[in-house]
């Protein structure tokens, strides 16, 4: 299944998220109106406009992961330019979000999985979280929580 990058408007018509999912639009859409987890500008525009909200396909049948981030993120840029106030909360790029949405997975990061790697090399070396955030492409408050209570010998 290919991946696609789409938009949500309002009752306004205005652009104001661009997104990118392997997910039906109907599906994405659906999760988006049902997102309670955190209070962010995207979240309280979302609950603000629920009934007028709708979404748009801007491109699909993108193949990589790779080429479907770098698409919205120039799609991001190229309407922020225009002049368009986003309710994005980033420049794009960072799919899927840091929380899956699962129930049997509730609160677990995406990283678990470089968990136990980036603890052994950073008991292992003189690198900060900064460095760790670089290398795996991690945001750097996601390395902390990783880390949280670490501490080197």
């Amino acid at each position: 299944m290919n991946y696609k990058i789409y938009y949500l408007t309002d009752y306004t018509g205005k652009i104001k998220y661009i997104g990118l999912t392997k997910l039906s639009l109907e599906k994405r859409l659906s999760f988006h109106l049902n997102e309670n987890r955190w209070n962010t500008h995207k979240t309280n525009w979302i609950r603000k406009y629920k009934k007028s909200i709708s979404i748009n396909l801007i491109e699909d049948c993108i193949e990589s992961l790779s080429d479907a981030k770098e698409a919205e993120i120039t799609y991001i840029k190229f309407f922020k330019k225009s002049g368009l106030k986003l309710v994005n909360g980033t420049d794009g790029g960072d799919y899927p979000s840091l929380i899956r949405k699962n129930p049997h997975n509730k609160g677990k990061s995406k990283y678990n999985h470089l968990k136990n790697l980036i603890i052994e090399e950073y008991m292992n070396s003189n690198n900060g979280q900064s460095f760790y955030s670089k290398k795996y492409n991690i945001p750097k408050s996601e390395i902390g929580r990783i880390l949280l209570g670490i501490k080197k010998v």
